[in-house]
């Protein structure tokens, strides 16, 4: 049987960079000091005039998950809701998925030797008690998670995003609203 696919929601004009999404991750997932399933990065310059925002990324669950097609072990899959995840029954720890990630997801564990990286809190979707952490504490809703479908029809959002690679290279399960221009 196959469901809709989940996805990633984040509005950039909304992140303040507070990080909570990453704490909300770690704590939710026990992710031990060292890898970070959820990043926030802080993107600035001086193109136009000064400007500078967060981006609050994971792994996206692509359509296309080019850490599954590296993975020699075959320890990446896709669930048929969407979700990528590893078996880390099979991973063998080579990193040859965190290579071929265009968006850095999958981390080393130094406690397990293998790989790891957000399974987009498959655990509480399934026992039925909510979506990602990430998404559930973000105290300005500029991370939400929902079903593709629904989420790629909001007014305004886009697949292509600020530094981020072509969306055609993965076709990542995440959709932006991009900053909007401040004018003086």
């Amino acid at each position: 049987m196959t469901t809709k696919q989940h996805a990633f929601f984040f509005d950039a004009n909304r992140c303040t960079g507070c990080r909570t999404c990453e704490i909300a991750c770690k704590v939710e997932n026990g992710v031990e000091l060292g890898p970070r399933w959820r990043k926030v990065r802080t993107v600035q310059g001086d193109e136009g005039g000064p400007f500078m925002y967060h981006v609050s990324m994971s792994c996206n669950h692509c359509e296309v998950p080019v850490c599954a097609e590296a993975c020699p072990s075959g320890a990446i899959e896709k669930r048929p809701d969407g979700i990528v995840v590893v078996d880390q029954s099979k991973c063998i720890g080579a990193r040859l998925c965190a290579w071929a990630c265009p968006y850095d997801a999958p981390q080393f564990s130094d406690e397990t030797g293998k790989m790891e990286k957000c399974n987009f809190c498959s655990h509480r979707i399934d026992a039925g008690i909510g979506g990602p952490a990430c998404a559930e504490a973000c105290p300005t809703k500029a991370l939400q998670w929902g079903e593709l479908e629904d989420i790629a029809a909001r007014e305004g959002v886009t697949d292509q995003f600020g530094p981020l690679p072509d969306a055609e290279i993965t076709k990542p399960a995440i959709r932006f609203i991009p900053l909007r221009p401040v004018h003086s």
